[in-house]
């Protein structure tokens, strides 16, 4: 990717960060109340309510929830779209390896899709779309700590790395244990660290986009702040 391309990136994965947090923000808002450790709690629980949670025509206490609906919706499409943007511009901080890009932005556009279809699939469509968003993200994500904790010196994007690899895989594992059990029990733990991985995400994402967007000066590569001659590329 040139120049130009990563940083047209850079500028969409923070604006549909901010536009899907507002979104979420309001969609807990307005969300009547209930999760899957209680349902006859009122409003919304940050730590005890899964993202799908919101997306249901009724809530978890039986309310109607066409307020959050839409709003979850959008929140979850703008996250998409996010998503898509920083796995494409994730390779820019370790220029000139081309597998690793490719395997990252491979296993990264399948993820986004199946994160894209989680809000709409139902039934056991729903742990098909969770798990297609779930595994291939690790992957990515996998990858992309590896290349991070290897090629990067920068402690921030280190952190969002590590810890949205780790909370994403946690996650991931505790699902499992749900799938498997036919969903007759939900560990608490389980929306605990889908949202720290969402919280993780959101930094890494943020972090990478304004690492592409700081300024550098003409002899520095803006991807990996090194001196270097070769016109910066992703792979």
């Amino acid at each position: 990717m040139g120049l130009r391309s990563l940083r047209l990136g850079a500028v969409i994965v923070l604006a549909m960060t901010l536009t899907s947090v507002a979104c979420l923000a309001l969609a807990m808002h307005r969300y009547p109340g209930g999760t899957e450790l209680d349902r006859h709690c009122v409003g919304h629980s940050f730590w005890f309510n899964f993202l799908c949670d919101l997306t249901g025509a009724r809530a978890l206490n039986g309310a109607p929830n066409a307020a959050s609906r839409g709003l979850a919706r959008a929140a979850m499409a703008a996250l998409s779209v996010g998503l898509g943007a920083f796995w494409l511009i994730l390779p820019a901080a370790f220029p000139g390896h081309r597998a690793t890009a490719a395997a990252i932005r491979t296993a990264g556009a399948i993820s986004v899709l199946g994160f894209f279809a989680i809000p709409f699939a139902e039934g056991s469509w729903h742990a098909v779309a969770i798990f297609a968003a779930a595994v291939p993200g690790v992957l990515a994500a996998g990858v992309g700590v590896a290349a991070t904790l290897r090629y990067v010196r920068d402690r921030l994007l280190v952190i969002g790395a590590f810890g949205s690899m780790a909370a994403a895989t946690i996650d991931s594992v505790l699902y499992a244990q749900r799938v498997m059990n036919d969903y007759r029990t939900c560990p608490p733990a389980l929306p605990v660290f889908q949202r720290l991985t969402l919280l993780f995400v959101l930094a890494w994402g943020a972090t990478t986009a304004l690492r592409v967007l700081r300024p550098r000066s003409p002899a520095t590569s803006p991807t990996t702040g090194n001196s270097t001659s070769r016109t910066p590329t992703a792979g």
